[in-house]
Order: C-alpha cells, then structure tokens, then sequence
C-alpha cells in the first residue's frame, strides 16, 4: 500500500510540474508575440523631421481621397509633366513619402525630391549650412542653393512654408543641373 501511495505522490508530482511547464511555455509564447508585433508596428515608422511635426498652420491640408494616390497632398505643386519638360528627362514618375515628393525614372531611380515643411525648417536649413548656400533671387520670400555641397538643394521660404528642392546624385552625377533645380522651386512658389 505504502508504494501505491509513493507511486501516486510520484505521478502528481509529475503531473503538477507538467502544469507548470505549460504554464510557463504559454506566458512564454505571449511574450514573444507580443514584441514581434510592437516591432512589426514600429518598423515603417518615419523619423519626425528635425523642425517638429507638421502643423494645419505650416502645410497645405489632405484630404481623405488623396491620402497614399500619385495625385495626392504636394503633387499639385509639382507634377511628373513639370519636371519632365524642365529636364528633357522622360517616363517619370512620383510618389509622397512623409512630407517629400519624390521623381523617378523609369528605372526607379530617385532623381528629384522636393520637401514641405513649415517655415522654421529654412533657418534649420539654410543656416547650418550658410557657407555652401548663395542666394537666389525671384523665388518666394527669401531663397539660396546650395552648392557644392551634395545633393545639390534650392531652399526658399514663402509665408508660412519652407520647400527644399534638391537632386539626387546617380553615379556621381546628378540628373538635374543647378538652372533646372531653381526652374523647378519656381514653379512650386507658383503654386503655393
């Protein structure tokens, strides 16, 4: 009697620590599927730019339709038909990214983006940098390009926005010449 009661201890014991075991591998298992959805969650996020979140005061408002579309928030101020003619380049096409509006060929290459951000961006800008920048006149309030540093960047600043337009090299050269660029910034003060 006294080794089936041992038997019977034995095989709770068994069983208890069993329990635990399950217990513990699903905490576990919680554990791991809740940090791979707080990293999934955070991989695509974008770095908030340096001059703070955009604001209704400082940038042009979206509406729900044109929200992730070719045709939405910044590409009235600029189209693929406007920079197509200004550089001779064809085929092009844009996308937004955050507060960028970026051209590609039609291999993907990035050749051209244009960045709205609120006013406060161009001191940010433009002063940090102040000895590769040249002014440039007839462009919104105030205006410089930047040069020779690379990417090669017009930066103006009208009313409450600031806008860089810059071009991005492709093998050490850069698709869009210093005269395109400030054409290029005309336009979008245009339109703003």
């Amino acid at each position: 009697m006294s080794e089936l009661n041992d038997i019977n201890t034995f095989v709770c014991d068994i069983e208890r620590k069993e329990r635990n075991m399950l217990k513990k591998i699903i905490i576990l298992s919680l554990v791991i599927v809740l940090t791979l959805a707080v990293f999934s969650g955070c991989e695509n996020k974008e770095t908030p730019s340096a001059s703070g979140p955009e604001t209704e005061e400082s940038m042009p408002e979206e509406s729900a339709e044109q929200a992730g579309t070719d045709a939405d928030l910044y590409s009235k101020y600029l189209t693929a038909a406007d920079v197509e003619e200004v550089t001779g380049i064809g085929g092009l096409t844009s996308m937004t990214e955050s507060i960028t509006l970026k051209f590609f060929t039609d291999e993907g290459l990035d050749i051209l983006e244009v960045r709205f951000d609120g006013s406060s961006f161009y001191d940010e800008e433009v002063g940090a940098n102040e000895e590769y920048y040249s002014p440039v006149s007839d462009l919104g309030d105030k205006a410089a390009i930047c040069i020779p540093d690379m990417p090669y960047r017009v930066t103006f600043l009208q009313g409450d926005h600031c806008i860089m337009v810059q071009t991005i090299p492709q093998d050490g050269n850069l698709p869009v010449t210093e005269d395109q660029l400030i054409a290029l910034a005309k336009i979008v003060s245009s339109r703003l």
